[in-house]
C-alpha cells in the first residue's frame, strides 16, 4: 500500500520565538546586566579564578574566535575589578650610590603626581634661591673675609721669612717659579761673578746658610698651602651652610607631607646630602648661566637637577578599584616597559626619566588580559611574562644589551613586586597544546574556563537573550528593540550553524 509523505504546515518547518513570550514594550524596560549570559560553567570557573590569590592561578579562558567573547570577559573582569582596592602609585629615582640603578619608590593612589610636582616645585626653588644667595651682600663679604684673612697669615710667613733671610745675608726674591734667594754683601745684592770672588770661606758660609734658607722656605711655602686648603675648606664650609639654609628647610617641608612613607624621608635625606655636596656645580650654573653646544641652547650643569626629579611610572590617582589592562599588542616591552634613549651630539643617552611603564605596571593589582596566540607570537613576551609571574616582580632588561657585542651604558632599575591576575584568552587546541608541551603554562596557568558559543533554547535563555541585546543597545547607542524584533534575533541565531546536536541559541 503506497504510503504519502507526511505534510507540515510552513510555520511548523522551523522553531518559532512567540513574542508574546515577552512582557516588555522595549528592551529599554529591561535591567541592564553586564554578565555573561548562558555560561553557568565557564562563568564559575572564571570566578573561581579570579577570586583565588593562591599562586598559580591564573586563567585561560577557551573558545572559538569572533564571538564577542573577550569583550565579555573584559566586562565581566571589570565588574569584578569595580569592588577591589587601587594599587599603589609607581615612581623612579636617582640612586645617588649607584646612578645606573634607578630606586623605585611607592605611593598611595595619587600621591604620585603630588610627588612628582613637589620635587619640581623644589627644583624651580633651587634654581631661584641658590643663585641669588650667593650673589647677595652677606655671602661676599663672608667670602671677602676668609680671602683677607688667608693673605694676612700668609704675608706674615713671608714677611717673617724675609726678615730672617736678611739677618741671613740673604734677600728673597719673587721669580716665575716661586720664591729665590740671592746673597746680599754690604746690604746690596750681588750676582754669581760677585759671588765666585768672595773669599772661600764666606762663599762656604753662604752656602751653608742658603740652604738653610730654602729648608725654611719650604716650611714657609707648606705654611702657605696649608693657608690656601684651610681657606678653601672655610668657603666651602661657607657655602654648604648657605646651601643648607636654602634646601634643608624646603626639604623638610616635603617630608612632613610623607610621613608615613619611611622611602621617601630616605630619598629626600640622599638629596639633602647631595646638594649640599654638589655645592659647587650649583654655584656653577648660577655663574655660568645657559651656554650653547652646536648653536642649540643647553643648561650649564643640567644634570645637577635633572637628578631630583622623579619619574611617575604608574599613576593611579584616577582609578577606580583594581585596573583592568587590556593588552592587544602584547611584545616584550609593551609587556615589561622600556628604557627609551636620545640621541645627544652623535652619542645614544639615557637617564632614569627615560624609563616608560608597561602593561605589567599598569596592571599592578588588578588584571591583565592578553590574547594567548598574540603572546605567544612573542617568544621573548611569553618567557618574561612567565618569569614576571613566577618571581612576583617587573625585572625590565634592555633586550639589546645581550646581542651587543661591546658593552655599552644602561640602566639597571630596581624591580618593581608584582601583584596581578593574568587573564589569557585562546582556542581550544591552542591551550591543549600549551597544557603537554610547557610544564610552566600548567603550574602558572591553572583555571580552564571554558566558554561555549551555544546555549539551550528555553523561556529562560530567550529572556537572557533579550538582556543581551538590551545591554549591546546601551554600550553601541543603538534604539530599543520591541518583543518582534527580539524574537527575530533569537531566531536567528536558532539558524545559524549548530555546534552540538541539540537546537540551541549561538551567543555570538
Amino acid at each position: 500500500m503506497p504510503t504519502h509523505p507526511l505534510e507540515l504546515e510552513q510555520e511548523q518547518l522551523r522553531r518559532v520565538c512567540n513574542p508574546t513570550s515577552f512582557d516588555f514594550q522595549t528592551t529599554d524596560e529591561l535591567p541592564y546586566v553586564e554578565e555573561i549570559i548562558g555560561q553557568p560553567r565557564g562563568t564559575r570557573a572564571l570566578e573561581f579564578g579570579l577570586e583565588m590569590r593562591s599562586p598559580g592561578f591564573n586563567v585561560y579562558v577557551l573558545g572559538p574566535a569572533g564571538t564577542g567573547r573577550a569583550t565579555a570577559i573584559e566586562r565581566f573582569v571589570q565588574k569584578q575589578a569595580a569592588a577591589g582596592d587601587t594599587p599603589l602609585d609607581w615612581c623612579y629615582v636617582y640612586n645617588f650610590a649607584e646612578p645606573h640603578r634607578p630606586r623605585a619608590i611607592e605611593l598611595p593612589p595619587g600621591q604620585g603626581k603630588s610627588f612628582c610636582q613637589h620635587m619640581e616645585e623644589l627644583v624651580e626653588h633651587l634654581q631661584a634661591e641658590i643663585p641669588r644667595a650667593f650673589e647677595g651682600e652677606l655671602y661676599e663679604k663672608a667670602r671677602l673675609k676668609i680671602q683677607q684673612t688667608k693673605e694676612e697669615k700668609q704675608s706674615e710667613i713671608f714677611s717673617a721669612l724675609e726678615v730672617h733671610a736678611r739677618q741671613e745675608g740673604f734677600s728673597l726674591i719673587r721669580t716665575p717659579a716661586g720664591l729665590n734667594i740671592a746673597p746680599l754683601v754690604e746690604g746690596q745684592v750681588i750676582n754669581s761673578e760677585q759671588f765666585a770672588q768672595l773669599p772661600s770661606e764666606t762663599q762656604q758660609e753662604l752656602e751653608t746658610k742658603g740652604r738653610q734658607l730654602q729648608q725654611a722656605i719650604a716650611e714657609a711655602m707648606r705654611q702657605a698651602q696649608q693657608l690656601e686648603k684651610q681657606a678653601r675648606e672655610e668657603a666651602q664650609k661657607l657655602d654648604q651652610q648657605v646651601i643648607t639654609t636654602i634646601v634643608a628647610p624646603a626639604v623638610q617641608e616635603i617630608a612632613e607631607k610623607y610621613p608615613d612613607s619611611d622611602e621617601i624621608c630616605q630619598y629626600l635625606d640622599a638629596v639633602r646630602a647631595d646638594v649640599v655636596a654638589h655645592v659647587g656645580d650649583f654655584k656653577a650654573q648660577a655663574q655660568e648661566g645657559p651656554v650653547e653646544t652646536m648653536g642649540l641652547p643647553v643648561p650649564a650643569k643640567e644634570s645637577s637637577f635633572l637628578r631630583y626629579q622623579v619619574n611617575l611610572l604608574v599613576d593611579n590617582g584616577q582609578t577606580m578599584g583594581a585596573p583592568v589592562v587590556v593588552e592587544n599588542n602584547p611584545s616584550y616591552h609593551n609587556l615589561m616597559g622600556r628604557v627609551e634613549h636620545e640621541t645627544r651630539l652623535g652619542s645614544m643617552y639615557t637617564d632614569f626619566t627615560m624609563i616608560k611603564a608597561g602593561a605589567l605596571h599598569r596592571a599592578h593589582g588588578g588584571y591583565l588580559i592578553l590574547r594567548a596566540g598574540d603572546v605567544l607570537s612573542n617568544p621573548l613576551a611569553w618567557e618574561a611574562l612567565k618569569r614576571a609571574v613566577k618571581t612576583d616582580e617587573i625585572r625590565l632588561e634592555e633586550l639589546t644589551q645581550q646581542y651587543q657585542l661591546v658593552a655599552s651604558f644602561t640602566l639597571e632599575p630596581e624591580p618593581i613586586p608584582l601583584q596581578v591576575k593574568v587573564v589569557l584568552v585562546g582556542s581550544p587546541s591552542l591551550f591543549y597544546r600549551l597544557h603537554s608541551v610547557d610544564e610552566d603554562f600548567r603550574k602558572w596557568f591553572k583555571v580552564k574556563a571554558d566558554f561555549d558559543v551555544d546555549m539551550d533554547w528555553t523561556p529562560q535563555t530567550q529572556q537572557q537573550y533579550a538582556f543581551f541585546i538590551r545591554a549591546r543597545c546601551k554600550e553601541e547607542g543603538l534604539l530599543p528593540f520591541d518583543p518582534t524584533g527580539v524574537a527575530q534575533v533569537v531566531e536567528y541565531g536558532a539558524r545559524l550553524p549548530p555546534t552540538s546536536k541539540n537546537s540551541q541559541l549561538d551567543l555570538a
